[in-house]
């Protein structure tokens, strides 16, 4: 049902894991039912207010089965669900949901092959933000990730910084509330340049942030948006999952990589 909903609305459905994670066998402690249920149920929640592919992570943890899948909040869900052990939590726009193990991780049946580790790619991201004090909190936030940040101070100069070099920035963090030139309206010229949503990403802050409001910024041509300040592991998780999205369009570019770091990255 989640399948054939999700084909209604042009969406692609995968459920993804690492090779090593795919290898080794595990039994999650639970009525499979009620956890079929528990994961139906965010599927559906996710294709329904999906405007993007629907993806389920998986991975292996010491004593949980973690699935991650990015979807907006305001889920009404059977509390009798969670009654197995399960844990779900949401924040920063992902459900996380963590099922006990029934015993320690087996090792792999056919343990992978080594690769050689791939360098992260640096992003440039335009930063646009009006306000000094969050301006300095992005710049060192996005340091910490490994990427660099170029600010300015309106959404004006972040489509006139677009508009000298398309080719410069890799994403753009957007306010919502600025002086000369809002968030929404900045977004909307620049996807009216020609830059889409895969050629170039933007993704929104606020700190009015609603899961009610979301369609209004992803209308505008936004990616994504988030709620400030703006966090470490939001911003992190935020860039990992556009870079997964955008690895299917760009699969010979940095995104690509990303997404790849962003599997191998340990949870």
């Amino acid at each position: 049902a989640v399948a054939d909903a999700a084909a209604a609305r042009s969406l692609s459905l995968a459920a993804r894991a690492p090779p090593e994670e795919r290898a080794a066998r595990a039994r999650v402690r639970g009525d499979p039912d009620e956890l079929r249920s528990l994961l139906v149920a965010l599927l559906s929640h996710a294709v329904r207010r999906a405007d993007a592919p629907v993806e389920l992570l998986v991975s292996a943890r010491a004593d949980t089965i973690r699935f991650d899948l990015a979807a907006p909040g305001g889920l009404d869900l059977d509390p009798s669900l969670l009654d197995n052990g399960a844990a779900l939590s949401w924040a920063g726009g992902v459900w996380r949901l963590d099922l006990p193990r029934l015993e320690p991780p087996l090792q792999p049946l056919d343990p992978p092959a080594e690769e050689e580790e791939e360098d992260a790619p640096v992003l440039t991201i335009l930063v646009a933000e009006d306000n000094k004090t969050n301006q300095l909190l992005a710049k060192a936030v996005i340091a910490k990730l490994g990427h660099a940040a170029v600010v300015v101070d309106d959404g004006r100069l972040a489509v006139d910084a677009v508009a000298r070099d398309p080719a410069r920035f890799d994403l753009v963090l957007m306010d919502y509330q600025m002086p000369v030139m809002d968030g929404l309206a900045a977004t909307a010229a620049i996807r009216a340049a020609g830059l889409d949503k895969t050629a170039l990403p933007v993704i929104g802050i606020t700190a009015d942030y609603r899961d009610a409001d979301l369609p209004v910024y992803l209308d505008a041509g936004m990616n994504a948006c988030l709620p400030k300040p703006c966090r470490l592991a939001t911003l992190r998780a935020a860039i990992a999952r556009l870079a997964l999205d955008l690895a299917r369009d760009r699969p010979d570019d940095k995104w690509a990589a990303l997404a790849r770091a962003a599997h191998a990255a340990p949870r």
